[in-house]
């Protein structure tokens, strides 16, 4: 006999209610995850929005549709729907690959000239002005590569961390195949 099936074939109480409770922490989860970037989202998209052909501005569109899409899975979740663990997880490879697509290009595009260009906005080369001239160049020649390699990283953990919690969505099948089978 199975660990968890009673003597007759149907499954214990106390594995229905770990399987509702799994359910529910993926729901508040999710809830909480597609607020954020829906909220996040707009914040960058209002940010962006003056460049609106901009890779900065695509990438704020695709995450506020990515935070709606998990909004509509969560509820879909509530309600038992099988098909919504396996469309949450899809969403967050889809969230992973758009946001690493977007460092690559940031990675690309930032050249030592748009980085003089910051540099040289008013509110930007007044605190610059009180630096020494020899270490001005020096932090300014550095600037590009640090930039370069913070997308790196940013690309790399938004792949690992989506695919993560693709995973845990993805999981949730099971715990929906037991309540259906209680």
């Amino acid at each position: 006999m199975e660990v968890g099936m009673n003597p007759r074939g149907s499954q214990s109480s106390d594995a229905v209610e770990a399987s509702g409770r799994a359910i529910a922490r993926a729901v508040v989860y999710a809830r909480f995850s597609g607020g954020t970037l829906v909220l996040l989202g707009l914040l960058s998209a209002l940010v962006s929005a003056r460049h609106p052909v901009s890779a900065g501005f695509a990438i704020s569109v695709a995450v506020v549709a990515n935070g709606v899409i998990e909004l509509r899975e969560a509820a879909r979740l509530r309600r038992h729907d099988p098909r919504a663990p396996r469309r949450m997880a899809l969403n967050q490879l889809a969230l992973g690959l758009e946001i690493a697509a977007y460092s690559a290009w940031q990675v690309y595009a930032v050249t030592p000239e748009m980085v003089q260009q910051l540099l040289a906005r008013p509110m930007v080369a007044g605190v610059l002005e009180l630096v020494e001239p020899a270490v001005l160049e020096a932090v300014v020649a550095l600037v590009p590569p640090m930039i370069r390699l913070l997308y790196l990283i940013v690309g790399f953990v938004a792949v690992a961390g989506c695919g993560a919690v693709a995973w845990f969505y993805r999981s949730r099948s099971r715990h929906l195949a037991a309540l259906a089978g209680r």
